[in-house]
């Protein structure tokens, strides 16, 4: 099975051509080119990182979220951070399990997509 670090750089069969599967009884599925990324670095080597605290409050001012250490883009909005840690994150809150930066979500929904693509040829 293609990993993250594979899905993400291309080198899996689902994103690069090789003799293997190409011609005659070739994997079935979509090739796809590479349009954003060139192959030779990490598209995560590509961004700019910063770790930051996603707070949420509620109109009296008290807090209903938070996460410290989280590591997002640094482009991102703070509301866009908020957003992202307190929906999207995996694991129970204030636990070892719960993600900590956008690229463990980001590759824990490549890694779902790879597998749907290789499980439906």
């Amino acid at each position: 099975m293609a990993t993250v670090k594979q899905a993400l750089t291309g080198n899996s069969p689902i994103t690069e051509r090789t003799p293997e599967n190409t011609g005659a009884g070739a994997a079935k599925g979509l090739p796809f080119e590479r349009y954003f990324t060139d192959g030779k670095i990490s598209p995560f080597d590509a961004v700019e990182w910063e770790k930051r605290t996603a707070l949420i409050g509620n109109e009296k001012g008290v807090t209903i979220f938070r996460q410290e250490d989280v590591e997002v883009p640094k482009g991102w909005s703070q509301t866009a951070t908020n957003i992202v840690t307190s929906k999207y994150f995996h694991g129970k809150p204030g636990s070892r399990e719960r993600e900590g930066s956008v690229r463990q979500l980001i590759s824990r929904v490549v890694n779902t997509i790879v597998r749907w693509g290789q499980e439906g040829g």
